[in-house]
């Protein structure tokens, strides 16, 4: 006699999913009917267990399977999730628990990769610019990176969900909110657009900042705050700038700033107080997780043999050769000893560089 699985009781199957720990196997169970799909990921995201805190590293898509793996760098598990939405389409960025991605014809989605909802966002005017696509980095010149305000899945924040762009070569900074038809330009005479390129943009405590080079492969930054209180803040560093990113890290807004070549960040907290800059030379129990990702702070237990306290782990990439492969770095840089731990891995073209992708407790369901 044919068991029907989708008629066993909830109260079991909630003891049945509090026995779990994995977050493959809650995965498993949720792919067996709707009931067991709410109760599954409803369960996983109220369970008091550190992995909800780190994010997952996904890593290219496979265009052959339609799959797409996330990596526990905790547990050392491989999550494989078939997403056939990514199919012909670049991930550029995650943010707040969704994908941003861009398609051939460079329309841009939001992708939830645990859900696979959607939410298409309206076309940019810098689509009509870029129409040769025979190459990723189109997609990339195209949209440069995106991240959100809020998950557009919360109920409290999914009509205040703002998005923010950097498109075009130079990172015309743009934002759109969900649910409207049009991007906005954000422009500001302090900010020289036809000149600075511009590394990142977040969203913290209602206002907007953004940050870019002064000038071509020197040693200083400039960093915008646009709102009620406008400022410009010019930062020396002691090294030539590569990249730049934002992160929120227990409530402070940090800057993390790579220089040229070399595998180390020089660190800077706004203090609030004097409405400044200031270096830090520790992050005491938190790491950072830096990329083409929104950039995330964490708590780490202090009995972990895999993940350590006090360490900036980060993804860059950069092109090999045009146009074959990509050369990807996983690296760990240790602030306390000044020095990092690097892995590199060559990958032929694909639509995605790997991406720290953070999970987020509030779901779509």
């Amino acid at each position: 006699m044919a068991v029907d699985w989708s008629e066993l009781s909830g109260d079991i199957l909630l003891l049945i999913l509090n026995k779990l720990f994995l977050l493959s196997d809650y995965h498993a169970l949720s792919l067996v009917c709707k009931s067991w799909h709410f109760n599954a990921m409803q369960a996983w995201y109220q369970k008091d267990h550190p992995e909800l805190q780190l994010p997952l590293l996904m890593l290219p898509f496979d265009q052959t399977t339609n799959t797409c793996n996330f990596f526990n760098i905790r547990d050392r598990e491989m999550l494989s999730l078939h997403l056939p939405e990514l199919s012909n389409r670049y991930c550029c960025s995650s943010s707040q628990g969704w994908l941003i991605t861009v398609d051939e014809n460079l329309d841009i989605h939001l992708l939830n990769p645990l859900t696979r909802s959607q939410v298409q966002l309206p076309t940019h005017p810098f689509q009509s610019v870029y129409t040769d696509l025979s190459h990723p980095a189109g997609a990339v010149s195209f949209l440069k990176k995106a991240v959100l305000s809020s998950s557009p899945s919360s109920p409290s924040s999914s009509e205040d969900c703002i998005i923010l762009g950097l498109f075009g070569n130079i990172g015309r900074l743009s934002l759109c909110r969900v649910g409207e038809n049009t991007w906005n330009h954000i422009t500001d005479s302090m900010v020289v657009i036809d000149h600075d390129y511009y590394f990142d943009v977040t969203y913290y405590n209602g206002e907007i900042y953004t940050v870019c080079e002064h000038g071509f492969f020197t040693s200083a930054i400039n960093v915008f705050r646009f709102g009620q209180e406008k400022k410009e803040w010019f930062l020396m560093i002691q090294d030539r700038v590569e990249k730049v990113y934002f992160v929120e890290s227990c409530g402070d807004l940090l800057l993390a700033v790579k220089p040229m070549h070399i595998y180390m960040f020089h660190v800077f907290k706004l203090d609030q107080k004097i409405d400044d800059w200031v270096e830090v030379e520790h992050l005491g129990d938190h790491s950072l997780f830096l990329g083409q990702n929104h950039g995330t702070s964490h708590l780490v237990d202090g009995d972990s043999s895999v993940i350590s306290g006090n360490c900036i782990y980060f993804v860059d990439h950069y092109w090999d050769s045009y146009p074959c492969s990509k050369v990807y770095t996983f690296g760990v840089f240790n602030m306390e000893k000044k020095k990092a731990d690097i892995n590199k891995l060559s990958i032929e073209t694909s639509n995605a560089p790997p991406v720290w992708f953070q999970q987020l407790p509030m779901l779509d369901l």
